[in-house]
């Protein structure tokens, strides 16, 4: 969790991933709100960007990203003094931690909860796709050498830029009314690559697999635009499904939960 974005490795195991992003978008923002003493719109809009991890070589790549981040931004020297959320290899295949419900969060002017969120949920780091608990130890050996590798990387770049650290207790203490002076990137072929994949050959495959996704989608789009309600649409699709009962494809064979 950075200042006002989050990095995630997520595996979507019930299609669910834009309900889940929505969901919890709305709780980072009511909670940083909190925090902050302020209200309104803390997010903005087309603020997400996926990226699918096609084998891997990506998966560990994105997991020593993640991990990295704090460090390749100027933030602290080591990840491990980031004063944020930030989750380590070493998490991954434990059973997991209990995580309370804030208890200002969804009350009425009376005070009682009105929301519909349990008292407690529990938090579990999984096993990326393909590993069982026995390869816990190799998985968390390679990915605590990315994680190793991509702080390095990230401090000679930075060392070369002359980037000098704000510090934890400088992060700590950041001015939330402050706002960047660096401009981002928007608009038209300006998001990253939609695949991640180590082997050349794999991401060359799952670029055509999404470019099919797309025509397909736009093929189906245009004939629903035009009444054709029953038109079916490939699997992925999401918002006119969940929210205007378009027909859904099947999953692809190799497709995998």
């Amino acid at each position: 969790m950075q200042f006002n974005h989050a990095h995630l490795v997520l595996v979507d195991h019930e299609g669910l991933l834009p309900d889940m992003l929505q969901e919890m978008n709305m709780l980072l923002a009511r909670g940083l709100n909190h925090v902050r003493g302020e209200s309104g719109t803390f997010f903005d809009r087309n603020n997400v960007d996926v990226k699918k991890l096609k084998d891997d070589g990506a998966i560990f790549t994105a997991l020593a990203y993640t991990a990295a981040n704090p460090v390749a931004a100027g933030c602290v020297e080591r990840g491990a003094d980031w004063p944020g959320i930030r989750s380590v290899p070493k998490d991954m295949g434990r059973p997991g931690r209990e995580v309370r419900r804030p208890e200002w969060l969804f009350l009425n002017r009376f005070g009682a909860y009105v929301g519909e969120l349990p008292e407690t949920a529990t938090l579990t780091y999984e096993l990326p796709p393909g590993f069982l608990p026995e390869d816990r130890g190799h998985v968390v050996y390679v990915a605590e050498m990315g994680v190793h590798l991509a702080e390095e990387h990230a401090r000679r770049k930075n060392a070369r830029k002359g980037i000098e650290y704000l510090g934890r207790a400088r992060c700590w203490n950041a001015d939330t009314n402050l706002r960047g002076t660096q401009q981002e990137p928007h608009g038209r072929g300006s998001r990253p690559d939609p695949v991640m994949a180590s082997d050349p050959e794999t991401k060359y495959l799952a670029e055509l697999e999404h470019e099919a996704y797309l025509d397909t989608y736009r093929e189906a789009l245009g004939a629903w635009k035009q009444g054709d309600h029953a038109v079916i649409f490939p699997f992925g699709t999401w918002k006119v499904v969940r929210h205007h009962a378009a027909v859904l494809g099947l999953p692809p064979p190799d497709f995998r939960r």
